[in-house]
């Protein structure tokens, strides 16, 4: 449960654009941890629901591995921890994001599926 309530406030705070975003972690941006924590939370979340099925295990590790990457990688192509782009470099960032961001959320959305289809097969 701590996990979807991380990934509705992390999501809820990017959305709203809120000040305290900006505010430093160390050498880090408050909303880029926030993000990463948040594109993590949902397959990591799916991860404990899906149990013994290993390609689903699979599945989830892969996002979770891809969302905790996201940050490193952006700031990779930034060329720096804040995230600002310039040129060409900008729209790989936005591939990357996206892919992310669709990954994260289809995860849970995969793994429930699997469940209720399962379930169905039993009864």
């Amino acid at each position: 449960m701590a996990l979807l309530a991380i990934a509705i406030f992390a999501t809820a705070s990017l959305v709203s654009g809120a000040d305290y975003l900006l505010q430093p972690v160390g050498p880090f941006p408050l909303g880029n941890l926030l993000t990463t924590a948040g594109l993590a939370s949902l397959p990591l979340a799916a991860w404990l629901y899906a149990g013994d099925r290993r390609w689903l295990n699979w599945l989830c590790l892969f996002a979770v591995v891809l969302a905790v990457c996201w940050y490193p990688a952006s700031a990779a192509l930034a060329g720096n921890l804040n995230l600002e782009f310039s040129g060409q470099r900008g729209g790989y960032w936005v591939m990357l994001t996206l892919a992310s961001a669709v990954l994260s959320v289809m995860t849970p959305v995969v793994v429930l599926g699997v469940t209720v289809v399962d379930r169905l097969r039993r009864a």
